[in-house]
């Protein structure tokens, strides 16, 4: 090693082994990290577990949801199913001219305005007043901490 550096000094090279084997020590540290940073966005199952009980109320005053069209229904067995559509409409159809947005629609409406929007489907499943499943379905749902309930919403 000190034959090497002896040798850089003498042809005039300004980096010298050791300080050579710094950096590609460092960039070997980095590396992971890096990668690790450019994870495309997923859905994270600890986001959809956060529902899981709230109440209603929660998801009504949400500072995302509730800036987002919904659409909901009601099953035969009495569960209400919310659809929050983060994304842009792809056959035309006007979401602000939609006097059924928050609404109950029949089954058919909603299955056609769910495949009318492009993007994510943020399906809500409520019954007795909370939600029982968090379901988004879509090519570009994400989750990540801004779209749990507040923390300050009570689950009793």
């Amino acid at each position: 090693m000190v034959e090497d550096q002896q040798r850089m000094a003498a042809m005039n090279f300004p980096i010298s082994v050791t300080s050579t084997r710094r950096r590609v020590r460092l960039w070997l540290w980095l590396l992971p990290l890096a990668s690790c940073a450019t994870a495309p966005p997923t859905v994270r199952q600890i986001d959809l577990d956060a529902w899981r009980s709230v109440p209603v109320q929660a998801l009504d005053n949400h500072s995302f949801f509730s800036t987002v069209p919904m659409i909901r229904m009601k099953t035969a067995a009495g569960v209400e199913i919310r659809n929050y559509a983060s994304r842009s409409n792809a056959d035309g159809w006007s979401v602000a001219l939609d006097k059924s947005l928050g609404t109950f629609v029949n089954a058919e409406a909603f299955q056609a305005r769910a495949n009318a929007w492009e993007g994510c489907n943020n399906f809500f499943y409520i019954e007795n007043g909370r939600v029982t499943k968090y379901a988004p379905l879509g090519p570009t749902c994400f989750t990540n901490d801004s779209v749990r309930p507040a923390r300050s919403v009570s689950q009793d």
